[in-house]
Protein backbone atom coordinates (compact mmCIF):
# COMPACT_ATOMS: atom_id res chain seq x y z
CA UNK A 1 0.00 0.00 0.00
CA UNK A 2 2.89 2.40 0.64
CA UNK A 3 4.23 2.09 -2.88
CA UNK A 4 0.82 2.68 -4.42
CA UNK A 5 0.17 6.07 -2.71
CA UNK A 6 3.39 7.74 -3.89
CA UNK A 7 2.69 6.50 -7.42
CA UNK A 8 -0.72 8.19 -7.37
CA UNK A 9 0.87 11.39 -6.10
CA UNK A 10 3.48 11.27 -8.86
CA UNK A 11 0.75 10.91 -11.49
CA UNK A 12 -1.21 13.85 -10.04
CA UNK A 13 1.91 16.01 -9.81
CA UNK A 14 2.90 15.17 -13.42
CA UNK A 15 -0.59 16.06 -14.64
CA UNK A 16 -0.46 19.38 -12.77
CA UNK A 17 2.94 20.16 -14.27
CA UNK A 18 1.65 19.42 -17.77
CA UNK A 19 -1.40 21.64 -17.19
CA UNK A 20 0.80 24.47 -15.92
CA UNK A 21 3.07 24.18 -18.95
CA UNK A 22 0.05 24.34 -21.27
CA UNK A 23 -1.32 27.34 -19.40
CA UNK A 24 2.05 29.09 -19.55
CA UNK A 25 2.27 28.40 -23.31
CA UNK A 26 -1.20 29.88 -23.87
CA UNK A 27 -0.30 32.99 -21.84
CA UNK A 28 2.94 33.50 -23.78
CA UNK A 29 1.16 33.15 -27.13
CA UNK A 30 -1.49 35.66 -26.02
CA UNK A 31 1.18 38.17 -24.96
CA UNK A 32 2.98 37.82 -28.30
CA UNK A 33 -0.26 38.33 -30.25
CA UNK A 34 -1.12 41.46 -28.27
CA UNK A 35 2.40 42.85 -28.68
CA UNK A 36 2.44 42.24 -32.43
CA UNK A 37 -0.98 43.77 -32.99
CA UNK A 38 -0.09 46.82 -30.90
CA UNK A 39 3.08 47.40 -32.92
CA UNK A 40 1.25 46.89 -36.20
CA UNK A 41 -1.20 49.69 -35.51
CA UNK A 42 1.63 52.20 -35.18
CA UNK A 43 2.80 51.38 -38.71
CA UNK A 44 -0.48 52.77 -40.01
CA UNK A 45 -0.43 56.00 -38.01
CA UNK A 46 -0.19 59.28 -39.93
CA UNK A 47 3.25 59.91 -38.39
CA UNK A 48 4.64 56.52 -39.42
CA UNK A 49 3.25 56.74 -42.97
CA UNK A 50 4.48 60.32 -43.44
CA UNK A 51 7.97 59.48 -42.16
CA UNK A 52 8.24 56.36 -44.33
CA UNK A 53 6.91 58.19 -47.40
CA UNK A 54 9.32 61.10 -46.96
CA UNK A 55 12.22 58.69 -46.56
CA UNK A 56 11.38 56.99 -49.86
CA UNK A 57 10.80 60.33 -51.58
CA UNK A 58 14.16 61.72 -50.43
CA UNK A 59 15.93 58.58 -51.69
CA UNK A 60 14.03 58.81 -55.00
CA UNK A 61 12.42 55.42 -54.34
CA UNK A 62 9.28 56.38 -56.20
CA UNK A 63 7.81 52.87 -56.49
CA UNK A 64 7.94 52.44 -52.70
CA UNK A 65 6.57 55.95 -52.11
CA UNK A 66 3.64 55.26 -54.46
CA UNK A 67 2.51 52.41 -52.20
CA UNK A 68 1.89 55.00 -49.48
CA UNK A 69 0.02 57.51 -51.63
CA UNK A 70 -3.40 58.24 -53.07
CA UNK A 71 -4.02 58.28 -56.83
CA UNK A 72 -3.19 62.02 -56.84
CA UNK A 73 0.10 61.29 -55.16
CA UNK A 74 0.92 58.49 -57.58
CA UNK A 75 0.33 60.86 -60.51
CA UNK A 76 2.56 63.50 -58.91
CA UNK A 77 5.29 60.93 -58.28
CA UNK A 78 5.06 59.73 -61.89
CA UNK A 79 5.50 63.33 -63.05
CA UNK A 80 8.45 63.88 -60.68
CA UNK A 81 10.05 60.65 -61.85
CA UNK A 82 9.67 61.52 -65.53
CA UNK A 83 11.00 65.07 -65.02
CA UNK A 84 13.92 63.65 -63.06
CA UNK A 85 14.73 61.17 -65.83
CA UNK A 86 14.78 63.92 -68.49
CA UNK A 87 17.61 65.90 -66.93
CA UNK A 88 20.77 65.01 -65.13
CA UNK A 89 20.35 62.37 -62.47
CA UNK A 90 20.06 64.04 -59.09
CA UNK A 91 21.53 62.11 -56.22
CA UNK A 92 19.23 60.68 -53.61
CA UNK A 93 19.40 62.61 -50.37
CA UNK A 94 19.40 61.40 -46.83
CA UNK A 95 17.38 64.30 -45.39
CA UNK A 96 16.76 64.21 -41.68
CA UNK A 97 13.09 64.68 -40.80
CA UNK A 98 12.72 66.48 -37.48
CA UNK A 99 9.79 67.38 -35.20
CA UNK A 100 7.22 65.40 -37.17
CA UNK A 101 3.81 66.06 -35.64
CA UNK A 102 0.40 65.29 -37.09
CA UNK A 103 -3.02 66.67 -36.29
CA UNK A 104 -5.91 64.43 -37.22
CA UNK A 105 -9.54 65.29 -37.92
CA UNK A 106 -11.73 62.35 -38.89
CA UNK A 107 -10.16 60.83 -42.02
CA UNK A 108 -7.67 63.65 -42.69
CA UNK A 109 -4.32 64.49 -41.15
CA UNK A 110 -1.87 67.35 -41.62
CA UNK A 111 1.69 66.66 -40.58
CA UNK A 112 4.28 69.35 -39.98
CA UNK A 113 8.01 68.75 -39.82
CA UNK A 114 11.41 70.32 -40.40
CA UNK A 115 13.65 69.21 -43.24
CA UNK A 116 16.99 70.91 -43.86
CA UNK A 117 15.93 73.74 -41.53
CA UNK A 118 12.68 74.49 -43.40
CA UNK A 119 9.16 74.08 -42.04
CA UNK A 120 7.22 71.70 -44.27
CA UNK A 121 3.75 70.11 -44.30
CA UNK A 122 2.28 66.97 -45.79
CA UNK A 123 -1.39 65.96 -46.01
CA UNK A 124 -2.74 62.46 -45.46
CA UNK A 125 -6.16 60.88 -45.88
CA UNK A 126 -7.51 57.63 -44.54
CA UNK A 127 -8.79 55.30 -47.29
CA UNK A 128 -10.01 51.77 -46.61
CA UNK A 129 -8.53 51.93 -43.10
CA UNK A 130 -5.05 52.97 -44.27
CA UNK A 131 -3.38 56.37 -44.03
CA UNK A 132 -2.10 57.58 -47.41
CA UNK A 133 -0.18 60.70 -48.43
CA UNK A 134 -2.35 63.03 -50.52
CA UNK A 135 -0.28 65.32 -52.73
CA UNK A 136 -2.29 67.70 -54.90
CA UNK A 137 -1.24 69.32 -58.18
CA UNK A 138 -2.54 72.74 -57.22
CA UNK A 139 -2.34 74.22 -53.76
CA UNK A 140 1.38 73.69 -53.46
CA UNK A 141 1.85 70.75 -51.14
CA UNK A 142 5.25 71.63 -49.76
CA UNK A 143 6.54 68.07 -50.10
CA UNK A 144 6.32 68.45 -53.86
CA UNK A 145 9.51 69.84 -55.37
CA UNK A 146 9.17 72.05 -58.39
CA UNK A 147 8.18 69.90 -61.34
CA UNK A 148 8.60 72.61 -63.96
CA UNK A 149 11.33 71.45 -66.31
CA UNK A 150 14.05 73.96 -66.99
CA UNK A 151 15.56 74.08 -70.45
CA UNK A 152 19.24 74.42 -69.73
CA UNK A 153 20.08 74.69 -73.43
CA UNK A 154 17.87 77.73 -74.05
CA UNK A 155 19.63 81.02 -74.68
CA UNK A 156 19.19 83.62 -71.94
CA UNK A 157 16.77 86.41 -72.76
Amino acid sequence: MFTFVPLKLKIIINQNEKNMKKLLSVVIVAIVIVAVSACGSKKNSPEAVAETFLGHLNKKEYAEAKKLGTENTKQMLDMMESVGSMGAKAEAKDVKIENLKCTTEADKAKCTYKAEGKDETIDLVKQDGNWLVDMKKEGGDQTTPSTTPVDSTAAPK
